[in-house]
């Protein structure tokens, strides 16, 4: 028995010896290796150096962050990129001339012809492979034939003789270009070409999606809601029946006080959709106050719906600064826009997060990321002018348009999906569907900066043929200016429009050119902001059209921020719906708003509401815009303001004489509170006054005493 334990013993030791013998001698496999090195250069240049690296595994691979350094500190290389599963990954040395396939990337810094060692790094410092010793020459190629280094296997280690072989004379470089799914167009996640750039693949126009063989360009397109052709656009040439819609508009806050928490038919319908819900809210939103949004995210996500949030830099950071400089217009429409309590804009995002909310906050500082749209279940898409704000809901007057359609949805989708990618404002390409034709309706989507929003709106201007009326908080775009006035004051087409007081003071607005032409713009007069991007044309025509969005009309708009437009033709009830808001505005408002000189801070609502709406570092009544913009003063018929303009002819006074009763009370409400806080600072020096007297009355008394 102990003998057989003995030889059992014997041959298991045997057995984890050999073991051991066999795992050491088993090389090491690269899931990314260096394949193939040019380091002489080619036959038409000693210049023409590129490396190629290969992914031995079947999963893309993202190379961001890895990086290619010599053993002499030259080339130094940061990758950038992805290699496909079993591809290649091509790099050229200082342009794309190093080779005859298009380069993955280009690199500064040249190979020596003696030897060096090529080392490849993951992003957190481990080493992946190695090409070549430092103190050897290359283990193959030729400098005089310009044959290459090839690899022999990704198992063999690359800092040994064995791992390389003599390549072909100029070798076979090999770029990420694949074509998995065998419909003889290739794919690149790195490289964008039209036919005939290049060889090989580059030969055929870029194939859309490498994984179905019946999508590639010129394919025929067919109705799936997908770019069978390539050539971004969906089921093109299709219509694709009844465009579901609802439109909600909060003009009546013409007539607000201040912000206030009460609920509105605008607010409800997005509480609405958020509430509805089922399976993922994607959403880009620019400022971010409002508790009942706030709550209706959380509670979504907790009852298992996917939610992910696109932000601009500062809102989450808060960390804008303050626009001194009238030229930056983009900053001065983002203090403009922002809540009256603010700085609660970051904390409602970090909000989010501690409920497990992620939040994707732009890169870019200077640009905003200005969209405020939602996405629900990929079905329908929530836009408009609306930041999900206190004063967005119940002081500003701001639209909000409501598009339920997958195809919309697919457009927004993309764009959503890009920036929480990391690609916001000039780093996105032009990569949505745009034109979409529904029984009832033409809709045309469109982003900036990449997809020239500003040369969209002038086809639209452009083709106007009797009216154009809109309700504009930022217009500083001259090619758009200027074609509004060529259109009223060569072909007669009648405008009408509702311009906010703090855009129009801006130095560069184009109310002054419009109103010097002769157009009747109004300068609103209101507490909060006119605070719409919106525009219709021709709306009783035979062809209205409505351009609304996140877009202000300015150059910040189009060339840098993140912004959505739509553009509906050929529905009346829309556009006529368009039409009435701004007409509900334009009409309230006096005649003498007509082109008025009229400062963001007068008025009652504006003097009272403990802002500075005008961004001049005054207040209220330390403000002198509102000299004559209290209960008092409009009474008391005297011309405080100098104007020559007493008490109801005054438009300071305007909404203490013509706003909604309910304004009109919380107007002398606010009197009343003013005439009382009057009154206990009166009581409270008299106070002062009588301690001050008595005080020097009894010493006074002890002196006589004493």
């Amino acid at each position: 028995m102990k003998r057989l334990a003995v030889i059992l013993f014997s041959i298991l030791t045997f057995a984890i010896a050999s073991f051991h013998i066999v795992a050491a001698s088993v090389p090491t496999f690269h899931a990314v290796s260096f394949n193939e090195i040019a380091w002489a250069g080619t036959s038409t240049s000693a210049s023409d150096e590129w490396i190629e690296l290969s992914n031995f595994t079947d999963t893309p691979i993202s190379l961001d962050g890895w990086r290619i350094v010599s053993s002499d500190g030259s080339p130094d290389i940061l990758l950038e990129g992805t290699i496909p599963a079993f591809g290649h990954f091509l790099l050229e040395r200082t342009n794309d001339d190093s080779a005859p396939s298009t380069a993955d990337q280009i690199y500064t810094g040249s190979l020596s012809n003696t030897g060096e060692r090529l080392t490849l790094f993951l992003p957190d410092g481990q080493e992946m492979d190695v090409a070549g010793d430092p103190d050897s020459p290359w283990f193959a190629g030729d400098n005089v034939s310009k044959r290459t280094m090839e690899r022999v296997s990704p198992h063999v280690e690359g800092n040994v003789s064995s791992s390389w072989i003599d390549g072909e004379i100029n070798g076979t470089p090999t770029n990420s270009i694949v074509d998995v799914d065998n419909d003889e167009y290739g794919y690149s996640p790195n490289i964008d070409w039209a036919a005939g750039d290049g060889v090989g693949f580059e030969q055929l126009a870029e194939d859309c999606d490498d994984t179905r063989n019946d999508v590639y360009p010129d394919a025929i397109e067919v109705l799936d809601v997908r770019d069978n052709d390539c050539d971004v656009e969906v089921d093109e040439g299709f219509t694709l029946g009844l465009l579901e819609y609802e439109l909600y508009f909060n003009s009546d806050n013409l007539y607000a006080m201040a912000p206030t928490t009460n609920t509105n038919a605008l607010e409800l319908a997005l509480l609405g959709l958020i509430n509805s819900a089922e399976s993922t809210i994607d959403a880009a939103i620019y400022g971010f106050s409002r508790v009942s949004i706030r709550d209706a995210l959380i509670a979504a996500h907790q009852r298992g719906v996917e939610v992910r949030i696109a932000a601009d830099y500062s809102e989450y950071h808060g960390s804008r600064s303050w626009p001194f400089d009238n030229h930056s217009h983009n900053f001065l429409a983002a203090f403009a826009e922002r809540d009256i309590n603010g700085s609660r804009t970051p904390q409602f995002f970090h909000d989010l997060e501690t409920a497990g909310i992620t939040i994707y906050p732009s890169n870019y500082v200077s640009y905003l990321q200005h969209n405020k749209f939602l996405i629900i279940d990929g079905a329908t898409v929530w836009t408009g002018s609306t930041n999900l704000t206190d004063t967005g809901f119940s002081i500003n007057m701001n639209n909000a348009l409501v598009l339920k359609s997958e195809y919309v949805a697919l457009a927004y989708q993309i764009e959503f999906d890009e920036m929480v990618s990391g690609k916001f404002a000039t780093a996105k390409e032009d990569n949505t569907p745009h034109k979409f034709q529904f029984d009832n309706a033409f809709v045309e989507i469109y982003f900036s900066p990449s997809d020239e929003v500003e040369s969209k709106i002038v086809d639209v201007m452009s083709a106007a043929q009797t009216n154009m009326h809109f309700s504009m908080f930022f217009w500083t775009s001259d090619v758009l200016g200027d074609l509004a006035v060529s259109k009223y004051v060569t072909e007669g087409l009648r405008i009408e429009g509702v311009w906010d007081a703090v855009g129009a003071r801006n130095a560069f607005s184009e109310d002054q050119k419009m109103c010097d032409a002769g157009i009747p713009l109004k300068i609103e007069i209101a507490g909060g902001k006119a605070h719409n991007k919106f525009a219709v044309f021709d709306h009783a025509g035979i062809n209205p059209t409505v351009v609304t969005g996140s877009y202000n009309w300015t150059a910040s708009g189009a060339e840098s921020n993140d912004e959505n437009i739509v553009i509906i033709s050929g529905n009346t009830a829309i556009a006529q719906r368009y039409y009435e808001e701004v007409m509900y505005v334009y009409n309230a408002l006096p005649d003498e708003t007509i082109c008025g000189n009229i400062s963001a801070e007068s008025g009652i609502a504006a003097c009272s509401n403990g802002r500075d709406d005008d961004f001049d570092f005054q207040i209220d009544e330390a403000d002198s815009n509102c000299a004559e913009s209290t209960v008092a003063t409009c009474t008391d018929g005297i011309d405080n303001d100098g104007d020559d303009d007493v008490d109801s002819a005054d438009l300071d006074c305007w909404m203490y004489y013509h706003g909604t009763p309910t304004n009109i009370e919380l107007i002398k409400q606010a009197s009343v509170v003013e005439q009382v806080d009057r009154l206990l600072n009166w009581m409270l020096l008299s106070l002062v006054v009588m301690t001050s007297f008595v005080i020097r009355q009894d010493r006074a008394d002890r002196k006589r005493t004493n």
